[in-house]
């Protein structure tokens, strides 16, 4: 939808509740830095490189990602170096996910991102920039819901 898009710095994405599909949708954008979600994400199952890019400016997601229904997240932020915000539902979250090159994650977002994690059952892998440093508690939190934490 918004492939490559250049000049646009911020995106407010009002959609149906029904949406079910979000690959892509902000891939290659170069100038984007803002990011609003005036739905809900709850029935969306497919994330796949939604806001990957090598360019990627994207420094805040605002509104709530809702993994429910989520299958498929993977590079869903795939060069996202300049995120700053971004909201997760909580206990919604059961595969894994990478925020790897996501450096300068606020505490509040890297906090949403923990509480966004479900239980499961079969171990998934929460993977977050080294620079982001997590308390004792966070890492005991992600660890009792069966996540593996790789920095």
């Amino acid at each position: 939808m918004f492939h490559e898009n250049h000049g646009v710095k911020k995106v407010i994405l009002n959609a149906s509740d029904n949406v079910n599909n979000m690959a892509s949708i902000f891939i290659q954008n170069k100038r984007l830095e803002e990011v609003v979600l005036n739905f809900s994400t709850q029935n969306i199952g497919i994330y796949q490189r939604a806001f990957w890019g090598m360019f990627n400016t994207i420094k805040r997601i605002i509104g709530v990602l809702d993994f429910s229904s989520a299958t498929n997240v993977s590079e869903m932020f795939y060069y996202c170096s300049h995120l700053e915000e971004v909201t997760f539902e909580p206990n919604t979250l059961s595969i894994s996910i990478s925020l790897a090159q996501s450096s300068k994650l606020t505490a509040e977002s890297v906090q949403s991102i923990i509480d966004g994690l479900k239980i499961v059952e079969t171990a998934q892998t929460l993977n977050l920039n080294k620079a982001i440093v997590l308390t004792d508690e966070q890492k005991a939190t992600i660890n009792a819901k069966g996540w593996t934490l790789a920095q």
